[in-house]
C-alpha cells in the first residue's frame, strides 16, 4: 500500500503533466496565427481582435488586420513557444512524473 503522501503527489504530478502538455499543444496551434514579417520585426497577430497565450491560449479573431501582441504574450511566444522550450519542459515534467511513479511502485513491490 502506498503511504498517505505518495498518492496525492502522484495524482498532482500526473494532472500537472497532462494540463501542461495540453497547454503546450494549444499554444503551438495559436502560435501558427502569429506573423513576424512586418517592418518592425516584432511578432504580431495576423487577425484581430488579438489572441493570447495567458491564462489559456486563445486564437485571434477572424478580421483580417494585424494586431499588436502584448508584452507578456510576446515573451511567451519568443522564449517558450518559438524556442521550443514548452516541448522540453513538457517532456521533462513527464520524465519526472514517470520516474516518481516508477520509483514509488518499485519500492512498494520490493518493500
Amino acid at each position: 500500500m502506498l503511504d498517505k503522501k505518495t498518492l496525492p503527489i502522484m495524482f498532482a504530478l500526473t494532472a500537472l503533466s497532462v494540463v501542461f502538455t495540453v497547454y503546450s499543444f494549444r499554444a503551438y496551434a495559436v502560435a501558427s496565427k502569429v506573423f513576424e514579417g512586418d517592418e518592425t520585426n516584432k511578432p504580431v497577430w495576423r487577425t484581430s481582435p488579438p489572441g493570447s497565450f495567458l491564462p489559456w491560449p486563445k486564437e485571434p479573431g477572424l478580421l483580417q488586420a494585424l494586431s499588436e501582441m502584448g508584452s507578456i504574450d510576446m515573451i511567451i511566444y519568443l522564449y517558450l513557444v518559438k524556442s521550443k522550450a514548452l516541448i522540453v519542459l513538457s517532456v521533462a515534467l513527464w520524465v519526472v512524473t514517470c520516474l516518481y511513479v516508477f520509483s514509488k511502485t518499485l519500492k512498494r513491490r520490493s518493500g
